[in-house]
């Protein structure tokens, strides 16, 4: 069994993987103006998604969702 057995195109094709690699490492390390933390990105967009679900329903409605598979199975 021949692990390095590069046929036809083979050779190009992995020489660009290892080469597309390398760039994303180097891509990594580039800043840009104005850029923002990993945490505060994340928090941006937990809180755009917390805020329709908020007036979406009232607390109670939410938990009443919640138990509404339990309440029914002791119901029956």
């Amino acid at each position: 069994m021949n692990t390095w057995n590069f046929q036809h195109w083979d050779f190009f094709f992995s020489l660009a993987f290892v080469i597309g690699l390398y760039f994303l490492h180097r891509l990594a390390k580039v800043k840009e103006v104005g850029e923002v933390e990993e945490k505060i990105v994340i928090h941006e967009v937990v809180s755009e998604i917390r805020r329709p679900m908020t007036s979406l329903s009232t607390a109670g409605g939410l938990r009443g969702i919640r138990v509404f598979p339990c309440s029914v199975l002791m119901d029956s």
